[in-house]
């Protein structure tokens, strides 16, 4: 069977399952307070690939979305907190054009709060319109440094195109590294398992990594998305101190079922004598890195 018709029918069930999923009550999460200090750097689950980074007192929220539909297929697991409850934000970084990690509404409404929006190359125009002080657009290998942080784009193993009919390669897709005051966070986004990882972890002394785990099934699927083992090898190519597994529970994107990636990686973990650097984070639950 061609590959064009694996991934439609794969389409069709996946769309037959949010059907189903109109019926199902959304879920509400009780969420930890925020409180930013300079002295940590913390990590807040929002939902999906949002989180929120207390970074030494520099604010990040990524890959935004807080509505409770895309509008398709609608969220099972309500966000950890509203864009109200968040503090203001030194930077949004979004890691590519797709609707489950770009979402116009909630970039509308967190604009007047947010200093700096980096995007990737070529996706500007999504927020046109849209009042942000600053935007920057990064490619990759390329770095935005500002007063005690500094941000460098990688290429993810991934596409870029928002819709269908936009030219292939039209818009960029990043992974990021974070850094400041000495400590590196990875941020993946949403990215399939490749050699990058090996290439960012000896470049990096990487503290944090915010890793996707889910929509990887059918196998046409892995080649933009990592199933829970990929995500572990990539955790260790990068050889981080800690893992935050992202990209899971809130949005049926694929056919695994919706508790199985959190399941397969927490046991990828156990194998892995790796329990204690893994932190799987229920929407509006935090980590906090030991600096000390």
């Amino acid at each position: 069977m061609s590959d064009k018709k694996i991934f439609g029918g794969s389409m069709l069930r996946i769309l037959g399952r949010n059907v189903w999923d109109l019926f199902t009550p959304m879920q509400q999460m009780k969420a930890e307070a925020i409180v930013i200090r300079e002295d940590e750097v913390r990590v807040w689950m929002v939902g999906h690939a949002t989180t929120l980074i207390n970074f030494f007192g520099t604010t990040i929220l990524t890959d935004p979305v807080l509505k409770n539909a895309l509008p398709f297929p609608r969220r099972l697991v309500a966000p950890g907190y509203t864009a109200e409850a968040l503090p203001t934000l030194d930077f949004i970084v979004v890691s590519h054009a797709h609707l489950d990690h770009c979402n116009v509404p909630t970039l509308r409404r967190l604009a007047a709060k947010t200093k700096t929006l980096v995007l990737p190359s070529h996706c500007s125009n999504i927020v046109k319109g849209i009042s942000f002080t600053e935007i920057k657009e990064l490619n990759w290998g390329e770095r935005l440094t500002q007063p005690g942080i500094e941000m460098t784009a990688y290429r993810a193993e991934h596409w870029g195109e928002r819709w269908p009919w936009e030219k292939e390669q039209s818009r960029g897709f990043n992974c990021y590294v974070f850094k400041k005051n000495g400590r590196n966070i990875f941020f993946g986004g949403d990215t399939g398992y490749g050699p990058f990882f090996k290439s960012i972890g000896g470049r990096h002394t990487i503290d944090i990594a915010l890793l996707p785990i889910s929509a990887y099934k059918p196998d046409i699927f892995r080649r933009h998305h990592m199933n829970p083992i990929e995500a572990h090898q990539a955790f260790q190519d990068l050889k981080s101190a800690h893992c935050v597994p992202i990209h899971w529970g809130s949005f049926r994107l694929s056919l695994e079922p919706m508790e199985e990636p959190p399941q397969l990686f927490m046991q990828q973990a156990r194998q892995n004598n790796l329990l204690n650097k893994v932190h799987l984070l229920r929407n509006g639950q935090s980590f906090c890195l030991q600096t000390i």
